[in-house]
């Protein structure tokens, strides 16, 4: 058994016990036993579970980083980053990644200028480069793989919902390209791309 907090090992137990593979009656978050006591005062972020997979410290360390550096003066706040559609965005670290790749955002979008990005992950021009953005300048949802300069592929088969809030997912194996919209599958391509794994200098 092993203890990260923050990026970095803070304990291990070599007499522990793996759970038993069974379908358990309460799950809860905040509380105990299916919400009769044990209650959390506080506020969780999230809670993410690897079943039948053990992170090694290079995983745990990916998942603490990269940080953001907020750039022109983007709002944080409770609900996340706000941004103005003029000039303010976050800058984050650089580390290498690609080959199969699951996204998840939850965005609120006010306003749908050309192309205006969710995430871009390149390193300048078109090639190797992922976004996902909203298309022209509709609502139509533009996800956009880019493997290498020689193939790109768009996935645009859904839309943002105006000032409210939305959850996607977006995945990339081989090459199929999968889109979720609030639980929901809406978009799939075959003939798509996997990015290359590098470290792309523009986050």
């Amino acid at each position: 058994m092993k203890m990260y907090k923050n990026g970095a090992l803070t304990g291990t137990k070599t007499d522990g016990h793996e759970p038993n593979v069974l379908t358990r009656t309460h799950h809860t978050i905040g509380a105990f036993n299916g919400g009769t006591g044990s209650f959390m005062d506080g506020t969780i972020a999230y809670v993410k579970v690897w079943h039948g997979v053990e992170l090694q410290q290079s995983d745990v360390t990916d998942l603490y980083a990269p940080d953001a550096t907020p750039m022109n003066g983007p709002a944080c706040s409770a609900d996340g980053l706000s941004l103005d559609g003029t000039n303010d965005y976050a800058d984050i670290d650089d580390w290498e990644w690609g080959g199969t790749t699951s996204f998840e955002v939850y965005v609120k979008c006010d306003g749908f200028n050309s192309y205006s990005r969710v995430f871009d992950f390149g390193s300048g021009g078109g090639s190797d480069k992922v976004y996902l953005a909203n298309h022209g300048t509709t609502s139509t949802i533009g996800w956009r793989v880019c493997q290498g300069s020689a193939g790109y592929q768009d996935l645009t088969t859904s839309k943002w919902d105006y000032s409210t809030w939305t959850h996607a997912v977006f995945t990339v194996s081989g090459t199929n390209m999968k889109m979720y919209k609030n639980g929901v599958l809406v978009g799939t391509q075959t003939d798509g791309y996997e990015p290359n794994v590098l470290t792309r200098t523009q986050h």
